[in-house]
C-alpha cells in the first residue's frame, strides 16, 4: 500500500514556485522602476541644460546686439576712411587721428561685457581704446584670420584667441568681433575690432554648469570661442560641431552619442555659431 504524501512536501511544492515567481517579479519591477528613473534622469537633465540653452542665447543676443550699435556707431562716421588711408607724415597727425578715434571710443553705449576697440588703417596707424596699446602692428592685425573672414562679408565675424591683441588683454582668452572697413571702390582701408574678454562671456552660463555638463560658444567652423574649460578655448572640435550640425540639420535639439553623452546645440544665426551642452553618463546615473 502506498503511503500518503506528507502535508509538508506538499507545501514545499507549492511554495517553491510561488516564491521563485514572487522573486522574479520583484526582479522585474526593480529593472522596469530603475529604467523609468534613468529616463526621467536624462529627461530632466535634457530640459534643464536646454533652458541653460536658451538663457545663454538670450544673453548673447543682448552682446551681439551691443557690439553691433558700437561698430555701427564707428563705422559711420565720415572722417574715418581719411584717418585710416592717409598716410601720417608727422606727430601732428597721428596725435589728430587720436584724438577722433579718441573721441569715438567716449561717445559708445553700455556694453554688458568687459571690451575693447581697436581701430587699425591700412595706413599702418592702430589705437586702441584700453588702457593697453595694441601688442600688434595694423599689418599683422590685417593677417589674423578673423580681418580676412571679415573681408568675405558684410556682416560681423567672431573668432577667439588664447591671448588677446593689447597688452592689458595679453594674458586673458578673448572673443573677437570683426568688421572690415572699405571704400565705395571696394577697397579696402582698414577695420574695426571689439575685444571682449572669455571669462566676461562666461559668466552667462558658468554658474548652471557643474562636473559632468560641459558648454561652449562654437564657430561654424569648429573654433571654441568660450568654454567652462578654458585650455579648449581657441582649439577646434570638429567632432562636437559634427554632432551640432546634425541636431540642426535634423531639427533635433539633441544626439546621443555611442558614448551614451547628450550632445545638446543650438545654432544662433547671428554669430553664425552653435552653443552646446555636453552631457557625460556620470550627470545621468549618479
Amino acid at each position: 500500500m502506498k503511503s500518503l504524501k506528507s502535508p509538508k512536501s506538499i507545501l514545499y511544492k507549492l511554495l517553491i514556485p510561488i516564491l521563485t515567481a514572487t522573486f522574479l517579479l520583484l526582479i522585474f519591477s526593480a529593472a522596469t522602476l530603475s529604467v523609468i528613473y534613468a529616463r526621467q534622469t536624462e529627461q530632466s537633465a535634457i530640459r534643464s541644460n536646454l533652458e541653460i540653452l536658451r538663457q545663454t542665447d538670450a544673453s548673447m543676443q543682448v552682446v551681439h546686439s551691443h557690439v553691433s550699435q558700437i561698430l555701427a556707431n564707428i563705422v559711420q562716421k565720415p572722417y574715418l576712411a581719411d584717418i585710416l588711408s592717409e598716410p601720417m607724415d608727422n606727430i601732428q597727425d597721428e596725435w589728430r587721428g587720436r584724438h577722433q578715434i579718441g573721441a569715438l571710443f567716449s561717445d559708445n553705449p553700455y556694453a554688458m561685457i568687459d571690451y575693447e576697440i581697436l581701430v587699425f588703417g591700412a595706413n599702418g596707424f592702430a589705437v586702441s581704446s584700453g588702457v593697453g596699446a595694441p601688442i600688434l602692428t595694423s599689418e599683422e592685425i590685417m593677417e589674423l584670420p578673423v580681418f580676412k573672414k571679415s573681408l568675405e562679408t558684410s556682416k560681423i565675424v567672431y573668432d577667439s584667441r588664447i591671448r588677446g591683441i593689447s597688452s592689458s588683454t595679453a594674458d586673458s582668452a578673448v572673443i573677437l568681433g570683426c568688421r572690415s572697413l572699405t571704400k565705395q571702390d571696394g577697397s579696402v582701408y582698414g577695420g574695426v575690432i571689439i575685444s571682449i574678454r572669455e571669462s566676461s562671456l562666461r559668466k552667462f552660463y558658468q554658474n548652471f554648469i557643474n562636473q559632468s555638463t560641459s558648454i561652449l560658444l562654437l564657430s561654424s567652423d569648429g573654433t571654441v570661442l568660450s568654454s567652462n574649460i578654458l585650455k579648449d578655448v581657441g582649439t577646434h572640435d570638429t567632432i562636437l560641431l559634427e554632432y551640432a550640425q546634425i541636431n540642426r540639420a535634423e531639427g533635433d535639439a539633441y544626439t546621443r552619442t555611442e558614448a551614451k553623452e547628450f550632445i545638446l546645440s543650438q545654432y544662433i544665426s547671428y554669430c553664425d555659431a552653435y552653443i552646446i551642452s555636453r552631457i557625460t553618463p556620470a550627470v545621468l546615473h549618479r
